[in-house]
């Protein structure tokens, strides 16, 4: 009696469990824009790093990674500044010599004569520029549509001449230009495009840019414009009647994404994030992060790194969790109506060998 009795209840809940699965896979398969995972919510995202830093970030990991950071040439003052940050926010204390190497290696590095030589390398060749002499002696240029025009012109000569044409700074040159146009019509809507492609020109001279993002602005240089018009482009009127949309849009949006967390982090913060970025996905969790976690962002990707600080912008559909709790019990109950079967199985052959 008590065997059917168990028999029956893993019956029922194969059952239920085969149900629920094939109802959220028939679910999916009829809707395709379903996600199994959805954005986190601000509130979600601070919450999942708090409690991740208040594991990770203790006085020998930040001593450790701040050492690190120092015996870098050139050192990098973005990562050091926010490391010091939360160390101080969190009141962890760092070694007293730490600290006493910090404030020498800043005196060093910000003295007068130092950062006039730093910036005059960087005015002149924009791979020498660090992260903190690129703001004052390169974005200045970069900001404005000449440079952009310059970099769509000089393309059309090199086509025309049979050189060799700078793609990548052609793709961000052609996704500034076309912002900065679209810009006046749009009451500045378009504005984070070029702050994005600016940080990426950046980026790319000091060589911050991942492979897949210069692929993608490669991609764009490539089919989002008509190359036999491109060496008369003088302005945003010569170039609009150009440009396909279509090949343009995925760059403009991941650049846009990279405004945004520009106007939120600022440019220098940004460039130093910016080699995380892949993709558009990449960049729009990256804006979202940005958003939700403010000046920490930089602390939070020192520690924990890209993937486990992308995780955070991200959570589990209903949807996702009704999927995996009926192939958890799918599961279950198969492993247990085998482990029936073979029992029941086993005693039978026993009582025939008796």
């Amino acid at each position: 009696m008590l065997r059917r009795l168990t028999k029956g209840i893993l019956t029922l809940a194969l059952l239920a469990s085969g149900f629920l699965t094939l109802q959220a896979g028939l679910t999916i398969w009829a809707n395709p824009a379903l996600r199994p995972l959805r954005d986190a919510t601000t509130a979600e995202i601070t919450a999942s790093i708090d409690r991740q830093l208040a594991l990770v970030a203790t006085s020998e990991t930040l001593a450790a990674r701040i050492e690190a950071r120092l015996s870098e040439t050139p050192r990098n003052w973005v990562a050091l500044d926010a490391l010091a940050d939360l160390a101080k926010d969190r009141a962890i204390p760092l070694p007293d010599d730490l600290t006493t190497q910090i404030t020498a290696a800043r005196e060093a590095d910000f003295s007068p004569a130092a950062l006039a030589g730093d910036c005059a390398d960087c005015a002149l060749d924009i791979a020498k520029c660090t992260l903190t002499t690129a703001m004052v002696c390169k974005v200045p240029l970069l900001l404005t549509p000449l440079e952009d025009i310059r970099g769509i012109a000089q393309a059309g000569v090199d086509y025309a001449t049979g050189n060799q044409i700078d793609q990548i700074d052609l793709g961000l040159s052609i996704a500034g230009l076309t912002a900065t146009g679209l810009a006046l019509t749009s009451g500045g809507t378009t504005l984070p495009v070029k702050a994005g492609a600016t940080t990426a020109k950046l980026a790319r001279g000091m060589d911050l840019m991942s492979p897949r993002l210069i692929d993608m602005a490669a991609t764009t240089a490539r089919t989002g414009i008509d190359w036999a018009g491109l060496p008369a482009v003088r302005s945003t009127d010569d170039l609009a009647k150009l440009l396909r949309a279509d090949a343009i849009a995925p760059l403009s949006n991941t650049l846009t994404d990279l405004g945004r967390v520009t106007e939120t982090l600022g440019p220098s913060a940004t460039l130093h994030l910016l080699p995380l970025v892949d993709d558009a996905t990449d960049a729009a969790r990256l804006s979202r992060m940005s958003s939700a976690l403010g000046p920490r962002t930089v602390a939070a990707a020192e520690l924990l790194g890209k993937s486990r600080l992308f995780r955070a912008s991200l959570r589990a559909t209903n949807l996702a969790t009704e999927l995996l709790i009926g192939l958890g019990a799918l599961g279950a109950s198969l492993a247990s109506a085998l482990a029936s079967a073979l029992g029941g199985r086993g005693l039978r052959h026993i009582r025939h060998r008796l």
